[in-house]
């Protein structure tokens, strides 16, 4: 994946993850819970409701963004090509690499030049 393609996809994930956030708020106010007064009793009131508001989406935010950048990564990497795998004897004690040449129909494995 090239560098605008990611640094688009970073942007979409951003995006998400404030939404997401922010829902997760909602939910938490139809359930009668308000995270942000809670922060801000638990700051003994040296943070406004607001200020906690803004504080607790950011991180929240953060953290989800976090995840989702993981989930990206680990599902968006390039695939391994089992062509170039080299396998392993038990029986030799040195093993040489290979390479899968493509000759015509099949391909057949020929060792590395060095």
């Amino acid at each position: 994946m090239g560098l605008p393609a990611r640094i688009a996809l970073g942007i979409a994930l951003a995006c998400v993850s404030t939404l997401v956030a922010r829902t997760a708020f909602e939910i938490c106010y139809r359930s009668g819970f308000y995270p942000e007064v809670w922060f801000a009793d638990l700051t003994m009131g040296v943070l406004s409701n607001h200020l906690a508001f803004w504080l607790l989406l950011c991180v929240t935010a953060f953290a989800v963004w976090i995840a989702l950048e993981i989930a990206a990564r680990r599902w968006l990497r390039a695939p391994v090509n089992p062509m170039l795998v080299v396998p392993q004897k038990s029986d030799d004690k040195f093993s040489s690499p290979v390479r899968a040449v493509h000759k015509g129909m099949g391909s057949s494995l020929q060792p590395l030049k060095s």
